[in-house]
């Protein structure tokens, strides 16, 4: 009940009738909901490590951020796969992958003192 709580799904559970219930969720949730509960269930399985792709596209900025930040309070490992949109100063390090196959690393969370390697 705390992670539903935390990531703030408690109305979605309400909307729908509780947990117990079989539903179709693509078909009851929007894709922002859709997102937030499998969000909820990466903090509740508690893995080493997640690969989340492009939570921004679908999530706003301060739930993704607050998400970010409680699957490193929970010790969890993640891999943000994105674009150029997402602010790299949430990030402990940035790797930008160029059409041309060169790439970038930055360490620290300003992102900005990319080397380009090939």
């Amino acid at each position: 009940l705390n992670t539903m709580r935390d990531i703030d799904i408690g109305t979605i559970v309400t909307r729908v009738g509780g947990l117990d219930v079989e539903r179709n969720w693509h078909d009851i949730l929007s894709v922002a909901e859709q997102q937030l509960v499998e969000c909820a269930r990466l903090l509740l399985e508690r893995p080493h490590f997640a690969l989340i792709a492009r939570p921004h596209s679908v999530l706003n900025t301060q739930q993704a951020f607050d998400i970010m930040q409680m699957l490193s309070g929970r010790s969890i490992a993640y891999i943000v796969f994105g674009d150029d949109s997402y602010d790299n100063n949430s990030y402990d390090a940035v790797l930008t992958i160029y059409d041309n196959g060169d790439w970038a690393w930055a360490e620290g969370a300003d992102g900005l003192d990319l080397e380009v390697q090939h």
